[in-house]
C-alpha cells in the first residue's frame, strides 16, 4: 500500500508501480485502496482490469499479472485526483485533447 504523502509518482514502469496498480485493482471493490489524494505519472490503460479478471479467476498469479502490468506499452502520463475537496479547487481555463494535442472549445 502506498505511504500517507499527499502525492505519489511513477516516471516509469517497474515493480513498485507494477505493485501499486495490482494492489489497487485486486481490491477496487472495497473502494480507494490508497491514502494519496494525487497520483502522477505513467497509465496502462484497460489492461489491468482484463488482467484482475484472469487473476481472480485463477488463470494467473499476482506475479504473471505484475509482469504483463509491466509489458504493455508506455501511454502518456496522467495526474489522478482522489479527493473531491482538490476537483473542487480547481479552475479550468482550457482543454487539449489527448489524441493530438489541439486545444478544444469549453462547453
Amino acid at each position: 500500500m502506498a505511504t500517507k504523502t499527499p502525492l505519489r509518482v511513477y516516471e516509469k514502469y517497474n515493480d513498485a508501480f507494477a505493485e501499486f496498480v495490482f494492489n489497487n485493482r485486486a481490491e477496487a471493490d472495497k473502494g480507494l485502496n490508497h491514502p494519496c489524494p494525487l497520483i502522477y505519472g505513467v497509465v496502462c490503460d484497460s489492461r489491468p482490469s482484463i488482467l484482475m479478471e484472469k487473476y481472480r479467476e485463477g488463470e494467473i498469479s499476482k506475479e504473471q499479472a505484475k509482469e504483463e502490468i509491466l509489458a504493455g506499452p508506455v501511454g502518456a502520463r496522467q495526474l489522478s485526483i482522489y479527493r473531491q475537496s482538490i476537483c473542487d479547487k480547481l479552475i479550468l481555463e482550457k482543454v487539449y485533447s489527448a489524441i493530438d494535442g489541439r486545444e478544444m472549445k469549453l462547453s
